[in-house]
């Protein structure tokens, strides 16, 4: 029983540690190969309309073709995690016995556990001011993998989220001739911009 209580803790986190690097890998490599696949370019992910002196009025994605590619990435992710049925969880022996002294050292026990797993794919399109009238759009997908451990006697759960950027660009806005930062002290803006003006003024 004392074996049992330092050992299924043990086992619970180094296969964790485990998944979590394998959902790492998955992931990195699916969306690595889709990507390479597919090459999404900013102007067929993103449709800018513009008024007749080219200024930049509205900014629309195109969701079939980012439904099309989340649903690849979804795809690839899940055929790789599906893959893995079981996995070896790698422990020293030393580790094993619950002394300090023999941690990490001796041969390795190599013990099977069930796995089973699932994504989510979602995609986030994010306006951030860049300048004077500049604003960054950037497309991000982050990816959500769970993975289910069943170990002797008892599960634990591994987690990995992780965030690719799609596609990036700066959008142009039309640049004012001047243009005022007012800073000072705790008022309120408006305030401050009328002292602004006064000061300017006299």
């Amino acid at each position: 029983m004392a074996f049992d209580r330092h050992f299924i803790p043990l086992l619970q986190q180094y296969s964790r540690t485990h998944a979590q690097w394998y959902l790492t890998c998955a992931v990195n490599e699916a969306v690595t190969e889709v990507l390479s696949e597919e090459k999404p370019a900013y102007a067929a992910l993103v449709n800018l309309s513009k008024d007749t002196e080219g200024n930049i009025t509205s900014v629309e994605t195109d969701t079939r073709t980012i439904n099309r590619l989340k649903a690849a990435v979804s795809a690839a992710i899940a055929a790789r995690i599906g893959q893995k049925q079981t996995m070896t969880v790698s422990i020293p022996m030393g580790t094993l016995l619950g002394s300090h002294l023999f941690t990490g050292r001796g041969p390795r026990a190599e013990i099977p556990v069930s796995v089973s797993g699932s994504v989510l794919t979602t995609i986030n399109s994010t306006l951030t001011a860049a300048g004077v009238n500049q604003t960054d759009h950037r497309i991000e997908m982050e990816i959500k993998t769970y993975l289910l451990i069943a170990i002797p006697t008892a599960y634990t759960t591994a987690e990995v989220t992780t965030s690719f950027i799609i596609a990036e660009s700066v959008l142009l806005g039309k640049v004012p001739e001047a243009y005022t930062v007012v800073e000072g002290d705790q008022q309120d803006t408006i305030g401050r911009i009328f002292d602004y003006s006064a000061q300017t003024e006299n």
